[in-house]
Parts: structure tokens; C-alpha cells; sequence
């Protein structure tokens, strides 16, 4: 066990990768060995959304609220290359799968892609709203919400931008989009209180499952495919299947989840996070952190 004091209130999800984990508060990114907690580097800057590496572990990229872009030498923290956007990005930047494109959006209402060893422009997509909803793609769309006053789920073109289609929700959306494993369906959460399910290629809606405040955390998908996990500000995960939209189960906390949720490798246990406390369910049953329940034990791979 060890901690590392920032300095700072953390304020991304962590990215492991290899044998370190990245984290940022509003001054700096950190590389840190996940085995001692020693600092390996950092990257002055003020970011507040989630790092990325590319897949060969050559690259990080990170956004910062003063809208400027970092590519960065992973092993060193070394910056390669900068592009500067007209507006903060609180969106974490997302990797295609042939480390050729970098996708994010930005506070001036763009959604951007760049090459992602130089830096250099690919193309940007106007929305009519900030977009703080961290893109989610696949071989060849990028999937990503925008902000109050738009409230479209868009399906862009990953080679140029191009929108595809774009769904209508009835308010802004924060939450990132997931996608099915079969590339089939696309989730979300908007600030309308809904959970969508949309076709992917015809944008048709499939379901939606209402909860009774704004959705802004991201849906997770069951280790077997069949189910997704998400929480609402309205202090309740829901378990929904993924065919039917029919909600499983909801698991109150009473304090607002915008928070993803993390799931163990083997599925059985999902944690996350609500006001100051951290949560882990599994058969069953709660244990918030700091009250550990000793009467049953769960051996879990993470």
C-alpha cells in the first residue's frame, strides 16, 4: 500500500498502462509506478481530464483547461508537440485502434481529431455546444455527446469528420458513450434523466430507461456483454439488459453517482464513486470504504 500527495485535488480517472498509472489534478500530470508509488515524471500543465497512451506505449496525450493539447514521449514526459484549441478541453481524448488519430472535444464547441505522433490537424466537426462528453470510437466512427443548448449523441466519420447521424436527447449530455462489443448499439447517459440504447448504424432509438435525476457518469458493459451498469445523480445504479432495456436491479447509495464504475476482471465486483465515499458491490451486497463487512469474503482479481 502507499499514497502519493499531489498536492492538488485529483481530478481524472486514473489510466494504467504497463506498470505505471497516470493521474492529473489542475496542475500536473503524473507517472506513477503502481508498485511503490515513486514519481517517475510529470508534465506541468493544467489538466483536469483523463490522459491517454497509445497502444504501442510510445505517446500520451492530454488536454488542458487553457484549450491546448499535449502530445508527450511516454517514457519521459517529454513534449513532442502542442495544438492549441480556442477553448478549455475537459474532455479526455481517446486513441483509434491503429494509434493513427487522436479524437477530443473542446469548449469551443468543436470536436477535433489530430495525428497523433505529430500533432498535426486531420479535421474539426461543430456541435452548438461545449463538449465535455469524452469521445468512444470504434474501426470507423467516433461516438460523442454535446452540451446543454445541443443535446445530440453525434456518430462522426473517423477518416474525416463527417457526421453520420445524430440523435436528439432532451438536454445536454456529459456522459461518454460506450460501445457494444458487436459495434452494434451505442450507449449514454443525458441530463434529461435518461439512459439510451441507439442503433449505430440506423440511430434509431432501442430503449431508454428514465431515472429520476441527470445522468453524467459513463455506462459500463458486463464482462459477458449481456448488461450495462450506470449510475445516476440520482443516487442509484442501474443494471439494465442490454436486449430488452429492462432495468435488473437498482442499488441505492443515496448520494449522487457521476462516477463511472470500474468492474473487477473477473465482473463479479463493481466499484465507483458517490460524494466522498468509495463503494464496491458484489453478491449482493455493499461495503462502503471504511466499514468493511467481515462476515463473508470475496476473493476478486483486479
Amino acid at each position: 500500500v502507499w499514497v502519493v500527495s499531489t498536492a492538488s485535488l485529483i481530478t481524472s480517472s486514473p489510466l494504467i498502462f504497463q506498470e505505471y498509472l497516470y493521474v492529473t489534478n489542475s496542475n500536473s500530470v503524473y507517472a506513477i509506478n503502481k508498485l511503490n508509488g515513486r514519481i517517475k515524471y510529470t508534465i506541468k500543465a493544467p489538466v483536469v481530464s483523463s490522459p491517454v497512451i497509445s497502444s504501442d506505449g510510445k505517446i500520451l496525450i492530454a488536454g488542458d483547461v487553457t484549450g491546448k493539447v499535449y502530445g508527450c514521449n511516454a517514457r519521459d514526459g517529454k513534449i513532442i508537440w502542442t495544438y492549441k484549441t480556442a477553448a478549455g478541453i475537459y474532455s479526455s481524448p481517446a486513441i483509434s485502434n491503429d494509434d493513427k488519430t487522436v479524437v477530443f472535444g473542446s469548449d469551443d464547441k468543436y470536436i477535433y481529431a489530430l495525428n497523433v505522433n505529430t500533432g498535426t490537424f486531420k479535421w474539426k466537426t461543430q456541435t452548438k455546444s461545449t463538449v465535455r462528453s469524452s469521445p468512444a470510437l470504434s474501426s470507423s466512427n467516433v461516438y460523442i455527446g454535446s452540451g446543454f443548448g445541443d443535446g445530440n449523441l453525434y456518430c462522426l466519420k473517423l477518416s474525416d469528420g463527417k457526421i453520420k447521424w445524430k440523435y436528439q436527447t432532451g438536454s445536454g449530455i456529459r456522459s461518454s458513450p460506450s460501445i457494444s462489443s458487436d459495434n452494434s448499439k451505442v450507449f449514454v447517459g443525458s441530463s434529461d434523466n435518461y439512459i439510451y440504447a441507439i442503433d449505430a448504424f440506423s440511430s434509431k432509438l432501442i430503449w431508454k430507461v428514465k431515472t429520476d435525476a441527470d445522468v453524467e457518469s459513463s455506462p459500463t458493459i458486463s464482462t459477458d456483454g449481456s448488461m450495462i451498469y450506470q449510475g445516476s445523480n440520482d443516487g442509484n445504479i442501474y443494471a439494465i439488459e442490454i436486449l430488452t432495456g429492462k432495468t435488473r436491479w437498482r442499488y441505492s447509495v443515496k448520494n449522487a453517482i457521476s462516477s463511472s464504475i470500474a468492474l473487477s476482471r473477473g465482473g463479479e465486483i463493481m466499484f465507483f464513486g458517490a460524494n466522498e465515499n468509495i463503494y464496491s458491490i458484489g453478491s449482493g451486497r455493499l461495503n462502503q470504504y471504511g466499514e468493511f463487512q467481515q462476515d463473508e469474503s470475496v476473493n476478486v482479481e483486479l
